[in-house]
């Protein structure tokens, strides 16, 4: 884990249960989102070179 990473879940750990449950479904939702698109991506580079 990066040195930010780190920084950031400290400062995250601070917040109200409520609030740390909502910045992990946002982080969550952003991971997943980022894997949907290079899996798109990677599948419209086999696509393309197929």
């Amino acid at each position: 884990m990066t040195a930010l990473l780190e920084r950031a879940f400290q400062e995250a750990s601070k917040l109200p249960p409520e609030d740390q449950d909502i910045l992990a479904n946002r982080l969550l939702a952003e991971l997943a989102d980022e894997q949907r698109w290079e899996s798109l991506f990677a599948k419209s580079q086999v696509n393309s070179n197929g």
